[in-house]
């Protein structure tokens, strides 16, 4: 999700597309893991 965000340089159309044509894919975990993976990510992108 977060490659289609920046390929699409953020376009929610896309986006939600994305999540569409996968809710069979996304379950309660999805968050959590959404999470941890921006809080391991975004870090490294951008500098405070």
């Amino acid at each position: 999700m977060l490659n289609v965000s920046a390929d699409s340089n953020g376009d929610s159309n896309v986006i939600y597309a994305l999540l569409r044509d996968n809710l069979n894919l996304i379950n309660d975990d999805f968050a959590a893991i959404l999470r941890k993976g921006l809080r391991e990510t975004l870090p490294k992108l951008v500098k405070f």
